[in-house]
């Protein structure tokens, strides 16, 4: 469904369209100038991980706690990488007689450090004329020789003198402290702007042979094949409409910049990838395809910022437990009905999906085999039933949503006169009768077409 929001076309091709719809809705806009402190003999600790919790950040000569990283601006310790605390150090640190900025907190995934761990570089952009050096803290200092991803920084101005990556409690004798422009969970300030546009305009100038139209694969990425299958089905479909296939972590940062920056239209799986449209021109069209079944927080105010014409779609189709996990490394993507609605819509294609279906499963079955077989995750499997295992088939092998009365039919066959469900790999004889039943009572639609048709569906849920 196409809609206009607050200027911003958006097309939603999603079960959750009216959550997606709602998210969209919402102005992001955290419409303030950010504000700057200045403490004279303050400390800045590096990153400690105290009872589950990051504690450090910038101190007052007293000990007290003044800045750290902020993720939602209701709620100081959201999350884990929030840090909203110090910890006790030693008052007797020796000073050392200069001024510093707090560049902020560095996490080491790409996503989050575009999203979050630039946004107190604005100061900089406003006062390139002041030499200081940029103070950053990390809960990884031990994982990365240097500041991750410090590309950016570099193309920010910033040179490899000024950027000091803390790990032992330092006295200054004054800090200088921008507020964050970004929050992730709530949305971003105006000037939040200024640093993704800085980024972009140093850009190096891209090939002479580049196309505007772009699909970013993760296909490529060292823990795909790890994460997802059938996404080939996606690149060949673009690839056939004339879009560069590109693999953003073969580039380095300053040439996905410039790829970013010179895009009119992007495809890419949602997450990370999208965040890159940050360095996109304003108006870009931006189609996300669905892995899992929830819109990250960041989506809905990058589109927002950057003026975006947002598609999205659900291709994500994992009928086996733990499979459309966010948390989990087993995704099935599939040429789902919205896939396919979405491309008779947009380019008046109509196909039929059925190969691409039948390769994908295949090797999503033998991916979830090898990623879910250890002791800790059969228990979690445990309260996956059968009757889960034939709803989700027929709702993402077969475009069918089973009614109410019908899943409580199901449910009612498979749960056991026990408390405690069994396990997938444990089915009693009883219950393959059972099974044997509910297939019969499906016999009239396409989900026993589609059981013969792959073969091993019967073999490997049946034993």
């Amino acid at each position: 469904m196409h809609l206009d929001i607050r200027g911003i076309q958006a097309n939603i091709y999603a079960k959750n369209h009216d959550k997606y719809k709602k998210a969209l809705a919402e102005d992001y806009l955290i419409d303030k100038t950010p504000e700057v402190l200045s403490i004279e003999s303050g400390c800045i600790l590096p990153i400690k991980l105290i009872e589950g919790k990051y504690r450090g950040g910038v101190c007052a000569a007293d000990g007290s706690f003044v800045a750290g990283h902020l993720r939602k601006k209701d709620d100081p310790d959201y999350g884990l990488i929030s840090v909203c605390q110090a910890y006790d150090f030693y008052a007797d640190i020796p000073l050392i007689d200069e001024t510093v900025v707090y560049g902020g907190f560095i996490y080491g995934h790409f996503g989050h450090f575009i999203v979050e761990c630039l946004s107190r570089i604005w100061w900089y952009l406003e006062n390139r004329g002041l030499d200081y050096k940029f103070i950053f803290i990390s809960p990884e200092y031990n994982y990365y020789p240097k500041v991750p991803f410090i590309d950016f920084l570099y193309m920010l101005g910033l040179r490899e003198d000024q950027i000091i990556y803390l790990n032992e409690p330092t006295r200054f004798s004054r800090i200088i402290i921008p507020e964050q422009t970004t929050l992730i969970m709530n949305g971003y300030m105006p000037k939040a702007a200024l640093i993704f546009d800085a980024i972009r305009d140093s850009a190096p100038s891209p090939a002479p042979n580049s196309r505007y139209n772009i699909y970013l694969t993760r296909r490529r990425f060292k823990n795909a094949k790890e994460d997802c299958v059938g996404e080939e089905y996606f690149e060949r479909f673009y690839s056939a409409l004339g879009y560069d296939i590109i693999s953003p972590e073969q580039l380095s940062i300053p040439e996905q910049v410039s790829i970013l920056a010179n895009a009119k239209k992007i495809v890419c799986i949602n997450g990370t990838l999208h965040h890159l449209a940050l360095f996109s021109r304003s108006g870009v069209e931006v189609t996300v395809l669905n892995r899992i079944n929830l819109m990250p927080m960041p989506v809905n105010w990058i589109n927002q910022l950057k003026s975006i014409k947002f598609t999205c779609i659900d291709i994500y189709a994992g009928f086996l437990p733990l499979g459309n996990r966010q948390t989990y490394l087993c995704r099935l993507l599939l040429p789902t009905k919205y896939w396919r609605r979405y491309i008779k819509d947009t380019f008046g294609i109509i196909e039929d999906p059925e190969p691409a279906i039948c390769l994908a499963v295949m090797k999503y079955l033998r991916l979830w085999a090898q990623n879910f077989t250890s002791e800790d995750f059969l228990k979690e499997i445990g309260i996956y039933s059968l009757a889960d295992l034939c709803i989700h088939m027929n709702e993402h092998l077969l475009d069918i949503e089973l009614d109410e009365s019908t899943q409580k039919r199901l449910r009612d066959i498979f749960t056991p006169d026990t408390p405690e469900l069994p396990y997938l790999h444990d089915i009693s004889p009883a219950e393959t009768e059972k099974l044997g039943r509910i297939l019969h009572a499906f016999e009239n639609s396409r989900w026993i077409k589609l059981g013969r048709r792959l073969g091993f569906l019967k073999e490997a849920f049946m034993k």
